[in-house]
């Protein structure tokens, strides 16, 4: 089984629990930690390849999107459910354009679409987006420190049972344990860390 997606990587689950980890168990590990931040954040943090994916209209200028980082293709729809569309350009006076502003140089992912010439239809699934979906082109440095310290507590736990460890706790599905209180410091950083990534819908 191969990991997922680019978070972390077997060399830095070795180098953070100091030993040759061993297979699957490792790759198991990294695959259960990347699934616990994407369920902990509602974020998934390597964009995707170019997908289209359906939205409702909500009868105002702007919609909201599933976080993307690029978007290549805008299709409103013409009617409630979208049986035909048009295709709607980027800029200009009858394009759309993305927000949030500055999103690039700030360093975060497209989440609506503002149309300048034309409403979203009041619908159901009748706008169809293509984008790049995720948080970002590349893993964040601390998201990714902080999936190799979960990874690590996952593998603790599956190589000792719990054994031999200052303790073990559960965490989603899963449980960590680290052999020092160390371990456990490193791991409540990471909890933070995903804390502060947590999408909150309003």
């Amino acid at each position: 089984m191969a990991i997922k997606k680019d978070y972390t990587t077997k060399v830095k689950l070795d180098a953070f629990l100091g030993i040759t980890t061993v297979e699957p168990k490792a790759t198991d590990s990294i695959n259960a930690a990347i699934d616990l931040v994407d369920k902990t954040t509602g974020r998934n943090f390597v964009a995707e390849t170019a997908s289209a994916r359906k939205f409702s209209g909500n009868g105002g200028l702007t919609i909201r999107i599933d976080e993307c980082i690029e978007v290549t293709l805008v299709k409103r729809g013409n009617d409630n459910y979208g049986d035909t569309y048009t295709t709607i350009s980027a800029g200009g006076t009858a394009g759309y354009y993305l927000l949030p502003e500055n999103y690039v140089q700030r360093v975060i992912p497209i989440d609506h679409i503002h149309l300048r010439a034309y409403h979203w239809i009041k619908g159901f699934q009748n706008n169809q987006i293509t984008a790049k979906w995720g948080y970002s082109e590349v893993c964040p440095d601390d998201v990714s420190w902080a999936t190799t310290i979960i990874a690590g507590g996952i593998y603790n736990y599956s190589s000792s049972g719990g054994a031999g460890v200052v303790k073990s706790e559960k965490i989603g599905n899963y449980s960590v344990s680290f052999q020092d209180e160390s371990g456990w410091d490193e791991y409540n950083k990471a909890l933070t860390i995903l804390n502060n990534y947590k999408k909150w819908s309003l």
